[in-house]
């Protein structure tokens, strides 16, 4: 097996590495740009999936507060709550 093969599934943990492991992987990284492309492009991706689920868990707390009880005399069905509540949650992503 050679370095390659042994780096590259430990990029993709990279953040939960222990530290013998991270040491290995960060002398790697010092010689090799292919790995240290791929580890950069992971951690993207990851970026990426925590801005989605904070924004999935704000659009999961606007749905809850949209079933509670009702507390406007105006807003009458649960279709009216949900698209005011969708309203609320497109504009705080302009």
């Amino acid at each position: 097996m050679n370095q390659h093969e042994k780096i590259e599934p430990l990029l993709a943990i990279y953040n939960d590495l222990e530290i013998n492991e991270l040491q290995f992987v960060n002398q790697h990284l010092q010689t090799c740009s292919a790995c240290t492309e791929t580890l950069n492009t992971y951690q993207k991706m990851d970026r990426v999936l925590n801005d989605h689920a904070a924004a999935m868990e704000t659009i999961a707390s606007n749905l809850l507060l949209l079933r509670a009880p009702n507390r406007s005399p105006k807003i009458r069905s649960f279709k009216q709550r949900i698209l005011l509540g969708l309203k609320n949650i497109s504009a705080r992503f302009k």
